[in-house]
């Protein structure tokens, strides 16, 4: 209340004082003596940054004179008042950024870091840097009246590392690594089971001195190789044509595996 009584006042003298200045106009003496009073209710109220900016057009040369008079001398003061930050930025490694946006108390005040000195109002601030890559980084302030170009000196986090892509697995490749395999499982099993066939004939040969009886310990070796000489042939044959099946619906592409990068060892 008393706030607005000082500014009535001040108002009022100017006023008083316009009748005596031949120079002003009437509405432009008007518009200096609001601009004057609002400039004091600001500064009253800690608001310096838009103290000064009325305290400015209050002291235009357009001005009846004893507003003007006061408006420059009230305008030093509020310049020596203000205080300012200077706000410096950094990489990890320590050199300086540049390209980082400057955000203070929610309101972005630069896109890019400069070296000049941002006034501010008395207080606490809250101060935001946000590189390109990377969590911004916040400090909060303190600024105190007359406290002049207080560096804000801040380092920037590293970018995290881009999470790593899954290997691809290409299918049809895979298809035919899978094809391949049972061609060559096929093949043992056929080849196994031509060997039980060949065991099965010699022991029939060396059966004749015992027929047509032979001890039931020979007989059932003898069914027992003709059983294991049926599945490995039967699942031979099965594995094979599994395996060509696959190779024949998914051809190779331009440097998939080729039949002589499979090795099979006995």
């Amino acid at each position: 209340m008393w706030a607005r009584r000082l500014g009535g006042i001040v108002a009022a003298l100017a006023f008083a004082a316009f009748a005596a200045d031949a120079n002003a106009e009437p509405a432009m003496a008007e518009q200096c003596a609001s601009a004057s009073e609002r400039a004091q209710l600001h500064r009253l109220e800690g608001h310096l940054v838009e103290a000064r900016a009325e305290l400015v057009t209050c002291s235009a040369p357009e001005c009846p004179s004893v507003v003007r008079r006061d408006c420059d001398r009230w305008l030093v003061e509020v310049d020596d008042a203000i205080p300012s930050v200077v706000v410096t930025v950094r990489d990890a490694a320590g050199a300086d950024v540049a390209d980082a946006r400057v955000t203070i108390d929610g309101e972005q005040v630069l896109e890019r870091v400069e070296a000049r000195a941002l006034p501010l109002d008395p207080g606490t601030h809250e101060i935001e840097i946000a590189g390109r890559d990377g969590p911004p980084v916040k400090r909060s302030i303190v600024l105190r009246e007359g406290e002049k170009r207080r560096v804000v000196d801040v380092t920037l986090p590293r970018a995290a590392a881009p999470p790593a892509k899954p290997a691809r697995i290409e299918s049809k490749n895979t298809t035919r690594v899978a094809g391949w395999s049972l061609v060559a499982l096929g093949g043992v099993g056929v080849a196994l089971g031509a060997a039980l066939g060949i065991h099965q004939h010699l022991l029939y040969e060396r059966s004749d001195s015992c027929r047509p009886v032979c001890s039931p310990k020979r007989a059932d070796e003898i069914d027992r190789v003709r059983l294991f000489e049926g599945i490995a042939l039967g699942a031979g044959a099965l594995a094979l044509a599994a395996g060509v099946v696959l190779l024949v619906t998914h051809p190779a592409k331009k440097g998939a595996l080729r039949p002589d990068a499979l090795i099979v060892r006995f």
